[in-house]
């Protein structure tokens, strides 16, 4: 029997979040192979290193990435993030989901050095 891909339903950011916070993905893995595992690589589409989530079981599943800033700058930010998703024979599906980022205004300090308006 030729193996079937997985695939993913409902795969989505709890969004909004502002920058320097944590966006999370959610969604639900299924395949008829009932016994197959899965594999998942995150794109988190920021500039940073996708994440490999391995060993996982059919189900739901909940991914979590810190947006440091919104790129470009601006008001408010849209990332697509993919999630390619393997299963344990090699079939794969491609979904992508959406996180906005909104922008934050400067804050009155910066680490290591004095209060802004006591220069």
């Amino acid at each position: 029997m030729a193996n079937v891909p997985p695939s993913v339903t409902g795969a989505g950011f709890i969004s909004p979040v502002n920058e320097n916070s944590v966006g999370s993905v959610t969604g639900t893995i299924s395949d008829p192979g009932i016994l197959d595992t899965f594999s998942v690589v995150v794109d988190w589409a920021d500039g940073s290193v996708p994440q490999t989530f391995t060993n996982l079981p059919s189900g739901a599943f909940t991914f979590t990435h810190q947006y440091l800033d919104n790129i470009p700058k601006g008001m408010v930010s849209n990332f697509t993030a993919s999630l390619k998703v393997t299963d344990d024979d090699g079939g794969t599906v491609t979904v992508s989901a959406v996180e906005t980022v909104n922008n934050l205004p400067p804050g009155d300090y910066w680490p290591g050095l004095c209060r802004h308006d006591d220069q």
